[in-house]
């Protein structure tokens, strides 16, 4: 009998404990801002593609990412890319 009456003693002490700590432990608050989309830069090597440089930079003005730039590298082309 009185190995449960400590057992339950203990319980309640353990549960008080328990509840006073949720309820005065300060919580973690969010500080920080979902960050901005970084700036990415897309670079286009072109060699002789006058005839199908066109849908590349197309398609990447078509995305919906917010920063960014396109940058076409003409590597010595002969046909006037």
């Amino acid at each position: 009998m009185l190995y449960t009456q400590i057992v339950f003693l203990v319980l309640v002490i353990m549960t008080t404990i328990a509840i006073v700590n949720v309820l005065t432990i300060p919580r973690i608050r969010r500080t920080w801002k979902p960050r901005t989309a970084p700036f990415v830069s897309v670079l286009i090597p072109a060699r002789n593609e006058a005839q199908t440089i066109d849908t590349c930079p197309s398609s990447l003005v078509a995305q919906k990412y917010p920063h960014y730039e396109i940058i076409v590298l003409d590597d010595r082309s002969e046909d006037g890319t």
